[in-house]
């Protein structure tokens, strides 16, 4: 539908003022400050019950006035719409005198502003962006604004999930920093976890516990292969983060089951081991230099000793 003619009353610099409108295209020429965006903001607001220039619609009524009135009216249709606002309360939009929503409204008399930022669309921030297709999408789907709530609703509810799952995570390493948490119990809470993030959350909280005592056995060193399978997530990043944690250990490293976090075993020829122990000691010597504190260059320098005393066994 187009807009025929629109009255303004009270309404930014125009006391009252009436325009009749082109169904095609209309141009407003005048002097600086002499209301041109004021009458595109009018047209806007009555058939979005928004305005595209502040988000205080209230700024929009006359200084000295306590309210204005929009009204617009479609020839062909012989619809009415109108919009009002007092100053301190909301607004309130009408068509053909009945109070309707903005999104009634909105889809009755679709309107959208192009302006400098529309043209650098594909320059512009991805909220501007999804903005205007969301916009665009609502007013010409009737069925877009139900599935966009439904959408909305449930990013919510899955936000609450995740925010909840933090807070556990979060309890769980407090237990574990004060020695009060095994391993297995690690293993049995994270079992549900389906969030990619919280995964690498879980691991690590399982590594903390497993090095709490300064010490990794080798039937720890399997149930944290387990809980890797279980989480679905690759061995080389589970490295990484035992050596996070072994670099922050309260103490220096002790006894350390290298052949189980390399995967030492009988199967594997004195050649390959060789290789799997020299890339760990490789990373250990990297990072004895490369740490930030002397504590955790320390640990680094354990871990070398015990490595070495380890190669010893496959020369």
């Amino acid at each position: 539908m187009a807009l025929s003619s629109i009255t303004l009353s009270s309404f930014r610099c125009f006391n009252s003022l009436k325009i009749d409108l082109s169904p095609r295209a209309n141009f407003f020429y005048g002097k600086n400050g002499s209301g041109k965006t004021s009458i595109l903001e009018a047209i806007y607001l009555v058939c979005s019950g928004r305005s595209f220039k502040s988000s205080n619609i209230e700024s929009a009524v006359m200084l000295d006035k306590e309210s204005f009135h929009l009204k617009a009216y479609d020839n062909e249709t012989g619809f009415i719409i109108e919009a009002y606002k007092e100053r301190s309360k909301s607004i309130q939009l009408k068509l053909n005198n009945k109070k309707i929503t903005i999104s009634e409204a909105a889809k009755t008399f679709p309107a959208t502003i192009i302006d400098n930022k529309t043209f650098s669309f594909t320059e512009a921030a991805p909220a501007f962006r999804r903005k205007i297709l969301d916009r665009a999408v609502f007013l010409s789907d009737e069925s877009y604004s139900a599935n966009w709530f439904a959408y909305f609703r449930a990013l919510k509810q899955r936000n609450k999930l995740l925010k909840d799952l933090d807070s556990e995570i979060s309890s769980l390493r407090e237990l574990a920093k004060s020695g009060q948490l095994e391993l297995e119990l690690v293993f049995y809470e994270i079992n549900n976890i389906d969030d990619r993030s919280f995964k690498y959350d879980a691991l690590d909280l399982s590594i903390e516990v497993m090095v709490a005592d300064s010490t990794i056995h080798p039937n720890e060193v399997k149930l944290i292969e387990e809980i890797i399978e279980e989480l679905g997530l690759n061995q080389s990043t589970a490295k990484k983060y035992i050596r996070n944690q072994i670099l922050k250990m309260d103490k220096p490293p002790k006894d350390i089951d290298i052949e189980g976090l390399l995967k030492i075993n009988p199967s594997i020829s004195n050649k390959d081991s060789q290789k799997l122990i020299r890339r760990e000691f490789d990373k250990w010597n990297s990072a004895s230099t490369s740490t930030q504190t002397s504590k955790q260059r320390k640990h680094a320098q354990v871990m070398i000793d015990i490595i070495s005393k380890v190669r010893e066994r496959y020369v």
